[in-house]
């Protein structure tokens, strides 16, 4: 069973990275997110991770 994990960033360079080394590595799904908004407004579901920025516009990955 593969983990779901969200990767919030403003950055699609850290964003990708991430990504490549969960899916490649350990198999997971991953979904993206620019900005810590996006990830509070995307519903109810959640993911078995979370991989916040920590300095990013808006609400930060501290507020989130």
């Amino acid at each position: 069973m593969a983990w779901n994990v969200a990767v919030v960033d403003d950055e699609a360079g850290c964003r990708l990275l991430v990504r490549a080394v969960a899916e490649a590595f350990f198999a997971c799904r991953v979904e993206e997110y620019g900005s810590g908004e996006a990830f509070l407004s995307r519903g109810r579901e959640r993911p078995g991770c979370v991989v916040l920025g920590v300095m990013m516009p808006g609400l930060c990955g501290v507020e989130v």
